[in-house]
């Protein structure tokens, strides 16, 4: 039987392999990727037989409202597990058109492209440019006008099925509560798979086209609905203000009124008075700071770094890993837990070494690093930034280099000292044939709780892990 539109299967299992690599939850079927998975030959020749006939309609998003850092919530708009299997058909179809047409310096939603070459991209512009224009679009995914969305499309798509779906996934409805749906007159729902790359191009045609068109002589960088425009003069960078917020009025949209604002960059030789010195872009605060040169000279550089916001959400997620606690584990087990970075295992059960897994070489499946060395780097700032905060206890890891080179004397001889200290503060729990399981956590805790919530019981009690037991050995000669 003949189709009305020409779409491979071949694409349509491709599509499912990226869907079911990026994760995700279930949408209003309540159908995960691993029910969805059980029945997968029927489910994606119904996708594709739909969607080759035209008879696909996306059911309703759900809505899924997140907090925002700045205050307020942010919803998201969660599709099924069919129905981002076939936004991902659209999008690995409409990709390809849209990528050439994109400017230079638009990095976000695109592949090969990440928000660390962003901050670059500004970083080195703040030292040619003396002034900045820092502007933040307001409610971009929902007040994206369809009509002008659609037209844009147009322009440089012509395959007729993907028209067809872009413009049902744009009026497609989102269920607010159980049961309850409205209607989407405006935007696109955030969230979705194939939502970043028509909202990139209206971007493209509504900010990024006028400025290389009338004000050819600043430079801007945009990493979504956030961008960073460089000026020569503060009158230029009014200017340039005042017409980007006119040029979006015409397009249904508007600056954010208190992300927006004309900063200057000050350092050791723009020395200016201006109330406004630093700005945030993707987490990175650009501002005036110390900094040596090669001949070891200090001097006073506008450089950027991460954020306080930024790093309050690191310290909190950091806390919530409680890695006082497990002062039994090996660095590749902390590796293996808090990284996407999968350590390989040798071929007998028992577990590699720090050692064995770092010097093995890169291409293991799920990898979530690019190469062994990003994730021996990784290890390394971990390891020093977690020993420089217990600098003063003896919970500090040591590394194999560490104890290779001898070094690891002096970390050895605290902790035997803690474990002495606690065989002498509890000595019914510290017997010859059970030990408590993590000494060492539980004087930790002894300093903060009270002795009688702490009480061991017979039940609890293990035999204590391997590797204390080789410091031990390893101490008594």
């Amino acid at each position: 039987m003949t189709k009305s539109f020409s779409i491979p299967k071949r694409l349509v299992r491709e599509a499912f392999q990226q869907v079911k690599a990026n994760g995700g939850t279930a949408g209003v079927d309540r159908e995960s990727i691993e029910q969805f998975e059980r029945k997968l030959k029927d489910n994606l020749y119904k996708l594709w037989n739909r969607m080759s006939s035209g008879s696909y309609f996306p059911p309703p998003v759900k809505a899924v409202p997140i907090p925002k850092k700045s205050g307020g919530i942010r919803i998201l708009g969660v599709p099924t597990v069919a129905d981002r299997v076939a936004q991902t058909v659209v999008k690995m179809v409409l990709e390809p058109m849209l990528e050439p047409i994109f400017d230079r310096d638009s990095y976000g939603y695109r592949p090969g492209r990440s928000a660390l070459d962003a901050v670059a991209l500004v970083r080195r512009r703040s030292w040619e440019y003396d002034w900045v224009v820092d502007f933040d679009i307001k409610g971009l995914f929902d007040n994206i006008d369809h009509e002008l969305l659609l037209r844009a499309v147009r322009k440089h798509c012509s395959n007729p099925w993907v028209l067809l779906y872009i413009e049902r996934w744009l009026k497609a409805l989102m269920e607010v509560e159980q049961g309850r749906v409205e209607a989407s007159e405006r935007g696109t729902p955030q969230g979705g798979v194939v939502s970043p790359l028509p909202a990139n191009l209206f971007l493209h045609y509504a900010l990024d086209v006028c400025l290389q068109r009338w004000m050819c002589s600043v430079r801007f960088c945009r990493y979504a609905d956030d961008g960073v425009i460089h000026c020569k003069s503060e009158a230029q960078a009014t200017l340039v203000l005042r017409k980007l917020a006119e040029r979006l009025i015409e397009c249904g949209l508007e600056l954010h009124s208190e992300k927006t604002r004309i900063v200057y960059c000050k350092d050791v030789n723009r020395q200016d008075t201006y109330p406004v010195a630093q700005f945030t872009f993707l987490g990175y605060t650009f501002q005036p700071r110390k900094a040596v040169d090669k001949y070891g000279r200090v001097y006073v550089n506008f450089s950027p770094a991460v954020s306080r916001a930024a790093m309050k959400t690191m310290r909190q997620t950091v806390r919530k890993w409680h890695l006082q606690l497990k002062c039994d584990k090996e660095l590749c087990d902390l590796a293996r837990k808090y990284c996407s970075f999968r350590f390989p295992q040798p071929l007998d059960s028992a577990p590699a070494s720090p050692r064995q897994c770092l010097a093995m070489p890169p291409g293991f499946p799920e990898c979530g690093f690019a190469s062994i060395e990003k994730a021996r780097g990784w290890v390394h700032a971990f390891v020093q930034w977690y020993n420089n905060v217990h600098r003063h206890s003896a919970l500090k890891f040591v590394t194999p280099a560490q104890r290779h080179a001898g070094h690891d004397i002096k970390v050895l001889a605290a902790r035997r000292r803690l474990y002495e200290s606690a065989k002498a503060a509890h000595p019914a729990r510290w017997t010859q044939q059970t030990r408590n399981r993590d000494l060492v956590t539980e004087v930790y805790l002894n300093k903060r709780k009270d002795e009688e919530m702490l009480i061991v019981h017979p039940s609890t009690q293990v035999c204590v892990s391997s590797s204390v037991e080789h410091d031990i050995s390893v101490l008594n000669g």
